[in-house]
């Protein structure tokens, strides 16, 4: 099945911006998963002013997995209005008559291919290279058996069993692969569940390259703990907190965790920007227009 964004009509596109801004002006707008009523509902539920999520494709020629991803990321915004700002700049990037069927795997693979320098040994892992290949056909306009999909989830899984609590990039990435072994085309989730893997993934291993442990948090908490009980608890200053103390006591290890919570801050900006990017690359492309 071929789709045609907007129905190649660009008078549709600005009328769908037209009313998201409509209800964001209405404060109609509660980013969230899909939703309509009188009351108001989601960026997509906004933009299709019913509860029928098949409008999405029907009315506006525009593939599902993109109802899922501007739902789920309008979601992440700091506010309504930003929420709504995000969506429109996604929508505005698309080209009226673009077809956007296959751009989910796109989307994926793009994701799989920001390894960077390690993406030669991360694609010879078993199941990594299977997924990145399903989704290059899928890209190409293949239609992809659902057994074949079911083959290579079942290789990533296992990949992604056998690494667990290494934390290793090739876990990370096998976490990846398992996530995006879907077809997006039965499961419209899968892009931004890729993309919410990936970004985990991404400040996991950041953490874990300045030391940080799950040995660490434990360690963390339970001190952490400790000055609660001793120093907070009771204490007749309502504004005093464990992070007071633990600046006050144990100025090391306070550096420590600040020092932890500043690249989870900076990569998790990073990987928020670069996944904006994937997406408006791959909803923009020339070459999808029909």
């Amino acid at each position: 099945m071929t789709l045609c964004a907007f129905h190649n009509d660009a008078s549709l596109q600005s009328r769908s911006i037209a009313g998201l801004r409509t209800c964001l002006e209405r404060r109609l707008v509660k980013p969230g998963p899909f939703d309509w009523s009188e009351t108001g509902g989601s960026v997509v539920g906004c933009i299709l002013q019913s509860n029928d999520i098949t409008l999405w494709e029907s009315k506006l020629g525009l593939p599902s997995w993109l109802a899922v991803t501007l739902d789920s990321l309008s979601a992440q915004q700091s506010s309504d209005s930003d929420a709504c700002d995000f969506s429109i700049k996604l929508l505005e990037v698309i080209r009226p008559g673009a077809n956007l069927r296959n751009a989910g795997s796109d989307v994926i693979l793009a994701v799989l291919e920001r390894v960077g320098d390690t993406m030669d040994s991360v694609q010879s892992l078993p199941g990594v290279t299977e997924v990145h290949a399903l989704h290059q056909r899928a890209s190409a306009g293949e239609a992809i058996a659902p057994s074949q999909w079911r083959a290579a989830r079942a290789l990533a899984t296992s990949l992604s069993d056998a690494l667990a609590g290494s934390n290793t990039w090739e876990y990370g990435w096998a976490q990846c692969a398992e996530t995006a072994a879907w077809d997006p085309h039965r499961s419209p989730s899968v892009v931004f569940d890729t993309l919410r893997v990936w970004h985990n993934t991404q400040v996991t291993r950041a953490v874990a390259d300045v030391g940080w442990t799950e040995s660490s948090d434990a360690q963390m908490g339970a001190l952490l703990q400790t000055l609660y009980d001793q120093y907070v608890k009771d204490s007749p200053d309502p504004e005093l907190t464990v992070f007071d103390m633990l600046a006050k006591l144990h100025p090391a290890d306070d550096a420590r965790l600040l020092a932890k919570y500043e690249v989870e801050r900076r990569v998790s900006s990073d990987t928020t920007a670069s996944g904006t990017e994937i997406l408006l690359t791959v909803l923009g492309e020339p070459r999808l227009a029909v």
